[in-house]
């Protein structure tokens, strides 16, 4: 091999050695590339399954939760029906002027002399109890909650000795609640129902359009009335003359 020659061998080496490293390393990125783009497919196809599972839970809910408001139309009896809150309310006595005044001045005396034992239990007495309190009526409906909504309006739960209840006033004007053998069962005006029940010290609404309703006791004795799609919707306050 002449020197011509060695020189033009040293060059061709000299030029295929970078050639030879672009190659591997485009080789390398392809490589990176094909492992990269198989994570994003397997990421893609996870949150597909997920997204797939959560709608068909959803729809399980749902259909548990339809199939659940059409038994509260289909039982028998009929609590909504037969229950006192739906009755119509009885007339009026009719009572003469004269019987009215006596009838008047007796209750007056009356409170008086019971308010006067109840200063006096208040005052000497050592217990810690509040003379003033008096028990649920047991033999007649009673106003037991008041509400107040987040749109202004008002409506008063009026209960009835067989634990039933009616909404007066608001848009929830008619509303009836009755006890039944799942909790409560719920009458809204347009027809549609709802089941209620007692967690403990809350109180929890399942309704016909998948929401819930919670009554949330507060350390004031008051309820938060919070929805879990509309958020807080108002409170409801227990009649405080009464001792539980």
């Amino acid at each position: 091999m002449n020197r011509c020659q060695f020189v033009m061998l040293a060059l061709m080496l000299c030029q295929a050695l970078p050639l030879s490293a672009k190659a591997d390393s485009v080789a390398g990125d392809n490589g990176g590339g094909n492992v990269q783009a198989g994570s994003d497919l397997t990421a893609d196809r996870a949150s597909t399954d997920k997204a797939s599972a959560d709608k068909a839970a959803w729809d399980a809910r749902r259909q548990a939760q339809l199939a659940e408001t059409r038994a509260l139309h289909d039982l028998n009896p009929d609590p909504i029906k037969t229950c006192m809150a739906a009755q119509p309310a009885p007339p009026a006595k009719k009572r003469g002027p004269v019987r009215k005044v006596i009838r008047a001045v007796g209750k007056e005396l009356a409170y008086d002399s019971v308010n006067f034992m109840k200063d006096a239990i208040f005052v000497f007495s050592a217990q810690d109890v509040d003379p003033y309190a008096v028990k649920k009526p047991t033999n007649k409906p009673y106003e037991a909650f008041e509400l107040r909504m987040t749109d202004g309006s008002t409506a008063q739960v009026i209960q009835y000795p067989d634990g039933s209840s009616i909404l007066q006033g608001g848009y929830m004007d008619g509303t009836i609640v009755a006890p039944y053998s799942g909790g409560f069962v719920i009458a809204y005006p347009n027809g549609s129902r709802a089941r209620m029940v007692k967690e403990g010290q809350d109180i929890k609404i399942f309704r016909p359009d998948m929401t819930v309703t919670t009554f949330k006791k507060g350390m004031s004795g008051r309820y938060d009335v919070v929805n879990d799609k509309m958020g807080f919707l108002g409170t409801a306050a227990p009649d405080s003359q009464y001792d539980n």
